[in-house]
C-alpha cells in the first residue's frame, strides 16, 4: 500500500512539474526564427559570412512585416488582403533571394522549399 501510494504522488508530482515547464514556454522571437532559418540555409546551402547576414536581415524584415499583417487582417478579417499580402512577402522573398545566392544555391533553395510543402 505504502508503495502504490508512493508511485501516486511521484505521477502527481511528475505531472504538476511537467504542466508548469510547459506553461513557462515562449514562441521564439522575430531574430530568434530568422536566427535558425539563417542557420538551416547556411548548413544546406553553404552560404558564406556576407549571404548569411543578409539572408538574416531579410528574414527579420519577412517576418516583421507578415506580422503587421497577420495583426492587421485579424483586426480586419479580410482573408483576400491577408493572402495577397503574405503572397506578396513571399514574391519578395524569392526575388531578394535570387539576388543574394548564386544561381546553384538559388536551385538548391528552390528546391528545399518543394520539399518543404
Amino acid at each position: 500500500m505504502k508503495y502504490v501510494l508512493t508511485v501516486l504522488a511521484f505521477i502527481v508530482f511528475t505531472a504538476g512539474s511537467t504542466n508548469a515547464q510547459t506553461a513557462q514556454r515562449t514562441a521564439p522571437t522575430i531574430q530568434d526564427q530568422a536566427t535558425q532559418k539563417q542557420g538551416l540555409l547556411v548548413n544546406k546551402l553553404g552560404l558564406n559570412q556576407t549571404q548569411a547576414t543578409k539572408i538574416y536581415h531579410l528574414y527579420v524584415q519577412a517576418l516583421t512585416d507578415k506580422k503587421t499583417a497577420l495583426d492587421k487582417y485579424k483586426v480586419d478579417h479580410d482573408e483576400t488582403a491577408k493572402k495577397n499580402s503574405i503572397s506578396s512577402i513571399k514574391s519578395d522573398i524569392d526575388a531578394r533571394m535570387k539576388l543574394i545566392l548564386t544561381a546553384d544555391q538559388y536551385v538548391n533553395f528552390k528546391k528545399m522549399q518543394a520539399s518543404e510543402k
